[in-house]
């Protein structure tokens, strides 16, 4: 009998091990044919192992299709929070996701139309062949380029980060393909930096706007761009917008602000050239610079981590983690309804500022008049 039991024993360990083998050996496929190169594409297959052991289990397939790449400031806390959400459903339920990422790149390298639909084909041939069971996109050309395709073929897609308002987007869709839709619109709110301005002795006046060059700028940047400039209207504000292509414009649009009135500058830009290198930098690399040449002017932007780490003034955020988490559990609120709702959702807003920075300006005041406002402070 205890012999039995040690073949029994043998025989279910070898069992185990080919799953794990040609599960992973099917990843490393998968990681190195899906796209042109394997940082477009990642597989998370420590579940597969998983099946051999746990039969009663329910497995979900999620693709996640980021419009950027997979380190990029606003995203990647999206996607984080969207996982973490999905992990903490696992710990008290018996369905089991597999998590497939796949990367537009569309902001530094697919940086024209023609290039970023050829990603995008590439992506949406490759989710035909594997037919995940949902999809969650993050941001507005993911959602533009692979998400309608998909609903239009009505797969459940759920996304995040979006800043155009989804009313754009609904001329692109049936009634019918609306259902198969969920998701958290991004809309930066600006009344708690207004609010800031009324409790301070600083009398602002203007606001100077750093946008993309209007020939190739971002479907993000003309979205964001949309959304200020219709907040702004309603303040009495002089508003200027400065159209921006390369490092070298910004540092001498820069230095020519310097000797304007004291005014808002909002970085709005998404994406510079860079002569000297020859390639787009990012919005740090691009925040930074801001903060290195402007020298009179409250900078305002969209990411705590630029008041972090660019040492920009004010920064007025949609909470990135809570949307890819609240994304999420849209999707887990679904698993169990035998009704789906198309429902669009926003997020909470975050303050932020580098206190080092307004000190440096002389406004620290802003922060003073203002503590209890704050969410973060760098």
């Amino acid at each position: 009998m205890q012999l039995i039991q040690t073949l029994m024993s043998v025989a279910a360990k070898a069992v185990l091990a080919a799953t794990v083998f040609f599960g992973t050996l099917f990843s490393m496929y998968a990681v190195r044919t899906m796209m042109p190169t394997p940082v477009n594409v990642t597989v998370k297959t420590d579940i597969t192992s998983q099946k051999a052991v746990a039969t009663s289990h329910r497995y979900l397939t999620v693709a996640i299709v980021n419009s950027y790449n997979y380190k990029h400031i606003c995203a990647k806390p999206q996607v984080d929070g969207f996982i973490d959400q999905l992990h903490a459903y696992e710990k008290h339920s018996s369905i089991r996701f597999t998590i497939i990422s796949y990367y537009l790149e569309s902001k530094l390298k697919n940086t024209t139309k023609f290039l970023i639909q050829k990603q995008a084909n590439i992506i949406l041939r490759d989710i035909a062949t594997l037919n995940p069971d949902y999809v969650f996109i993050t941001d507005d050309n993911a959602f533009l380029y692979v998400g309608l395709p998909l609903l239009n073929q009505h797969k459940r897609v759920y996304f995040s980060g979006i800043n155009f308002p989804f009313r754009y987007y609904k001329q692109f869709l049936t009634k019918d393909e609306l259902n198969y839709v969920s998701g958290v619109e991004e809309y930066i709110h600006l009344d708690k930096l207004f609010t800031l301005l009324d409790h301070t002795n600083i009398t602002v006046t203007n606001a100077y706007i750093l946008a993309d060059s209007e020939t190739h700028g971002s479907t993000t940047n003309k979205a964001i761009l949309n959304n200020i400039l219709e907040q702004l209207s309603t303040q009495n504000f002089q508003t200027s917008i400065y159209h921006i292509s390369t490092t070298t414009e910004l540092m001498q649009t820069l230095k020519r602000l310097n000797q304007q009135n004291l005014g808002l500058l909002f970085i709005v830009t998404q994406r510079v050239f860079d002569p000297a290198n020859r390639k787009y930098i990012d919005l740090l690399d691009t925040s930074t610079i801001v903060s290195g040449v402007n020298k009179k002017h409250i900078e305002v932007s969209f990411n705590p981590i630029l008041a972090q780490r660019a040492h920009i003034c004010l920064t007025v955020s949609p909470n990135f983690y809570d949307m890819g988490k609240h994304a999420a559990n849209l999707m887990i609120q679904d698993l169990t309804k035998s009704v789906i709702e198309h429902r669009i959702e926003q997020t909470t807003t975050i303050l932020s500022c580098s206190f080092d920075r307004l000190q440096q300006l002389g406004v620290e005041d802003i922060y003073l008049n203002n503590v209890n406002l704050f969410d973060k402070v760098f």
